[in-house]
């Protein structure tokens, strides 16, 4: 087996609508900050044929082509023994994150820590805004969407008591119901800021486990810190709650992939240094506890 290195998958996407930038892609590699954990970096610029679906609206077909890219490209990572790290884009790659690892790991049990100031448990059918973006975390374990599952590799889904959503501060109605209708693990905010019950559970879940996968929403950080976001949300938890929680899921040693996303948004709002800024924050912390 080659040495093992940190694949890192860019993903230059506002959703599906390419967004070249200036963005906090281009602030990550001027830090150096894949650097952090000590591996050698391969960087992967994710593409796809883009100009095959309307230039402006994020849709299912344009979700599974962006996809399908994105599981080939982390499942050969994966079967070659390397970290994945995700950086760009919005939460619905983390489906095909989630697949990638599947696909590499198909005997393994995979559990899935997911940072959000939102439950993204929604479907089409319960969706108000008809948002893809927000319903990702629950197609990672729910069957409403298989045709999703089926073109990254999710199949099956991942099991719902090896699931974990954390914060959740703003969730829809249906997203409540659905939350109480499974087996998936969910701790409020004022859970997540007490230390020793999210360790207590992210234990529980990484012990029942083979490997893990960590996702962050940048919303899930208070507004100020995040104030271009496309769905900000204040009165949450502070940069040091955050980088706590992200430590807690690393000292695991199970953490496989880790991805850090819905930092860059073309909206025209103030604050984008401020928010890469924090989304440079976040990447550094996840990849200071792989450190080797």
């Amino acid at each position: 087996m080659d040495k093992e290195k940190l694949t890192v998958l860019e993903i230059p996407y506002d959703a599906t609508v390419y967004a070249p930038g200036p963005r906090e892609l281009d602030l990550y590699r001027a830090e150096n900050v894949y650097d952090t954990a000590g591996l050698p970096v391969e960087l992967a610029v994710i593409r796809y044929d883009h100009e095959d679906y309307p230039a402006d609206t994020d849709t299912f077909e344009s979700q599974i082509a962006l996809g399908r890219v994105i599981s080939d490209c982390a499942s050969a990572a994966f079967l070659r023994g390397d970290r994945v790290l995700m950086t760009g884009g919005n939460c619905g790659p983390a489906v095909a994150l989630a697949g990638a690892m599947r696909r590499a790991f198909p005997d393994r049990r995979i559990g899935l820590i997911w940072l959000d100031a939102h439950g993204d448990l929604n479907t089409p059918e319960t969706s108000v805004s008809g948002m893809i973006g927000g319903m990702p975390f629950g197609v990672c374990w729910d069957n409403s969407l298989p045709q999703w599952q089926e073109a990254v590799g999710l199949v099956p889904p991942l099991r719902q008591e090896d699931c974990l959503l954390s914060d959740g501060r703003n969730l829809d109605p249906p997203e409540i119901e659905m939350l109480r209708n499974s087996d998936v693990n969910y701790l409020d905010t004022s859970q997540l800021k007490d230390t020793e019950r999210f360790a207590e559970t992210v234990k529980r879940i990484a012990s029942q486990t083979d490997m893990l996968y960590l996702h962050i929403d940048a919303d899930i950080l208070d507004g100020v810190y995040v104030p271009d976001h496309k769905t900000i949300e204040f009165n949450g938890p502070d940069m040091d709650d955050v980088k706590r929680t992200i430590d807690i899921v690393m000292q695991t040693g199970k953490v496989r992939a880790y991805a850090v996303v819905s930092v860059y948004f073309p909206n025209g709002k103030p604050g984008k240094e401020t928010s890469a800024r924090s989304g440079l924050e976040l990447v550094r912390q996840g990849l200071q506890g792989w450190r080797v």
